[in-house]
């Protein structure tokens, strides 16, 4: 066996054994992720409250898809979706590669703005 092979096994075995951790303990992992939010959100006084908010929700997230990532080992194949259509060629939702397409803000974040750079605002003189 070579030393590649002997790694990927070994991060392998690595990988399910975090997994199952995760599995047993995710409402513990969550409970220390919110609170942790909690207390960052105490020392700053509220001024990231949304964030640390946002921030503990992602990763509780990411806890759950590793914890249930045995059950989804047993879902279709990675690079289609659920109907069993390969990637790209889904319906008018669908993007190459497979997801769904992303909607763009409203607003035009691309025009320029009158102050900033590529603004309308004249430069300044140059110093004399």
């Amino acid at each position: 066996m070579s030393l590649r092979d002997e790694m990927k096994a070994g991060l392998d075995r690595a990988r399910h054994t975090v997994a199952d951790l995760a599995h047993r303990h995710e409402d513990r992992i969550g409970h220390g992720l919110d609170r942790a939010a909690e207390f960052v959100d105490a020392r700053t006084g509220g001024k990231y409250g949304t964030r640390l908010q946002a921030g503990a929700g992602k990763a509780k997230e990411a806890v759950a898809r590793l914890a249930h990532e045995d059950e989804r080992d047993t879902g279709p194949a990675r690079g289609t979706d659920p109907s069993g259509a390969a990637p790209g060629t889904g319906s008018a939702g669908s993007r190459p590669g497979g997801g769904p397409t992303r909607t763009p803000p409203s607003g035009d974040d691309t025009a320029p703005r009158p102050d900033g750079p590529g603004g309308d605002s004249p430069e300044p003189p140059p110093a004399a």
